[in-house]
């Protein structure tokens, strides 16, 4: 029975030391660059807004879960810019010639900063992509290359998040 209580309280210290290494990185506010926030009202419709800050908080907060940060810090992400693959349903509405058929290369443009607990800004990642060919389009729904784009920022946000490499024991 002491072994198993042994191992027991080695497993208890080992996850009390280990998470007081460790710091949660939040994810804060969403917002969008005035121009990008001007074309979501004349071209793709503010709905789409509501739903692209909603991919990238998913994103974000789908990578940051598991990083073991040196200090407790919170992203705030702008989005600058995006475009759709597919057409938006606002943009099917003012032109009537579009189909949900059509397709284009997408993508998307953000800034994060990153602010320790009191608030102090402590790293800006800025992240871009877009697509370049239309043969490497695969676009299966409206903002495909938008969210490829999410993806990877929250991946640079991670690394930055993350701290130096620790190096190797």
């Amino acid at each position: 029975m002491s072994i198993l209580r042994l191992l027991a309280s080695s497993v208890a210290v080992a996850a009390l030391f280990g998470t007081a290494w460790a710091a949660p990185v939040t994810v804060g506010d969403v917002t969008f660059a005035p121009k990008f926030q001007e074309k979501l009202e004349k071209t793709y419709g503010v709905r789409e807004g509501a739903d692209l800050a909603r991919d990238v908080k998913k994103s974000l907060e789908r990578r940051l879960a598991n990083v073991d940060a040196p200090q407790a810090l919170r992203v705030d992400v702008e989005i600058v810019d995006a475009q759709p693959n597919r057409p938006t349903f606002k943009q099917l509405t003012d032109k009537p010639g579009l189909s949900l058929q059509s397709i284009g290369v997408g993508g998307a443009s953000l800034r994060g900063v990153l602010r320790d607990a009191a608030g102090v800004e402590v790293s800006v990642v800025a992240y871009d992509w877009y697509e370049t060919d239309i043969r490497n389009v695969t676009a299966s729904s409206t903002w495909t290359d938008a969210n490829r784009a999410f993806h990877w920022f929250a991946s640079r946000i991670k690394g930055v998040a993350a701290g130096p490499a620790k190096p190797a024991a």
